[in-house]
C-alpha cells in the first residue's frame, strides 16, 4: 500500500452534526479529501446512562489543571442539557445524506452514545438493533461500517460486527488494517485502527489542552502523522466536529489537512481500505 492517510470523524452529539460537520465538510471539499464519518444514530443520552457516563468520564480523563476546570464546567453544562433536553441526532437526516452525497463514508457509532461505558451484552445487542434500524430508515440499506464510542472493545463486540455483516470496524489497537481473530479463527470484517491518538483524546484536542498555540498544535500533529507514515506507511487519526470542526481548533485542522494534501499522501476512506485489504488477501 502506498503511503496513506485516513481520517475518522466521530459524530457524538447533535451539536457535532449541526454545527461542526458543515465546517468539516467545507474543509474536506476545499482540498478534495474524503473521510470516514461515524454517527450516533439515536439519542444523545438518557438519564441513567448520562449519569453513569458523565461522572465516570470526568474522573477518568486527566487534563492539565487549568483546562480541567474548563472541561469540567463544559461537561456539567453538557450533562444538564443531555439530561433534560436530549436530542435525536438522526432527525438531521439531510446533513447525514449530505455526508454521503459528497463521497464520504458514513458508518454507525452508537444509538445512545452514553450507554457505551462498560456496556453489557444485553445493551450491545440492543444498541446494534436500534442503530441499524435507524440507519436503514434514512438510507434504505444496512450500514457497513462501525466505530465504537470510547474505543470500547471486547470479543463479544467483535463477534457482533461479524454477526451483523459489517465490512469494516474501528476499535481495536493496531498499526495497519487487519483481519481480527477470535480463538485463532479469522473474522469476516476488517479492522481499521486509529494509530494516532492519546487514549480517547484526538491529537489536535490533546495538544490544544496543553495550552499550545494553534500553529504549535498543528505542527505537533503533523509531526506525528509524518513520523507514522515514514515508519509505518499508514497513519490514521480522528476528530470530533464539535471540537476540531469549530474555531479555534478548526484553524489547526485546516493546517493539518493542507499539509496532507501538499505532501501528496494518498488519502483513503475506511471502506476503501477494507476493500483494498480484502482484494489483496483474496477474501470473498
Amino acid at each position: 500500500m502506498k503511503e496513506a492517510f485516513s481520517l475518522r470523524i466521530d459524530i457524538d452529539t447533535y451539536k457535532d452534526l449541526k454545527e461542526g460537520v458543515p465546517n468539516v465538510l467545507n474543509l474536506l471539499s476545499r482540498y478534495n479529501i474524503k473521510a470516514s464519518f461515524f454517527c450516533t444514530m439515536g439519542w444523545e443520552g438518557d438519564i441513567i446512562s448520562v449519569l453513569r457516563h458523565r461522572i465516570l468520564y470526568a474522573k477518568k480523563v486527566k487534563l492539565p489543571e487549568v483546562t480541567a476546570k474548563k472541561q469540567l464546567f463544559s461537561s456539567y453544562l453538557e450533562f444538564l442539557r443531555c439530561l433534560f433536553l436530549p436530542k435525536k441526532i438522526s432527525k438531521q437526516a439531510k446533513m447525514l445524506k449530505k455526508i454521503v452525497d459528497e463521497g464520504h463514508d458514513l458508518g454507525v457509532h452508537a444509538y445512545i452514545h452514553t450507554r457505551w461505558h462498560n456496556p453489557t451484552t444485553k445493551n450491545l445487542t440492543k444498541e446494534f438493533n436500534e442503530m441499524i434500524k435507524s440507519y436503514e430508515e434514512i438510507f434504505n440499506k444496512k450500514p457497513i461500517g462501525f466505530a465504537s464510542p470510547l474505543f470500547t472493545s471486547s470479543n463479544e463486540l467483535v463477534r457482533l460486527i461479524d454477526k451483523y455483516g459489517f465490512l469494516y470496524a474501528s476499535f481495536l489497537e493496531g498499526e495497519k488494517p487487519f483481519q481480527p481473530k477470535i480463538n485463532e479463527k479469522k473474522c469476516s470484517h476488517i479492522q481499521i485502527p486509529v494509530n494516532i491518538r492519546f487514549g480517547q483524546i484526538p491529537p489536535i484536542l490533546y495538544f490544544s489542552m496543553q495550552g499550545l498555540s494553534q500553529d504549535a498544535v498543528a505542527e505537533k500533529t503533523i509531526g506525528l502523522i509524518d513520523k507514522k507514515i515514514r515508519e509505518n506507511g499508514f497513519a490514521s487519526t480522528y476528530i470530533h466536529p464539535v471540537h476540531e470542526g469549530m474555531e479555534p481548533l478548526l484553524t489547526s485542522l485546516t493546517t493539518v489537512i493542507r499539509h496532507i494534501k501538499n505532501k501528496g499522501y494518498l488519502t483513503k476512506t475506511y471502506e476503501e481500505l477494507a476493500l483494498d485489504y480484502k482484494k489483496k488477501q483474496k477474501i470473498d
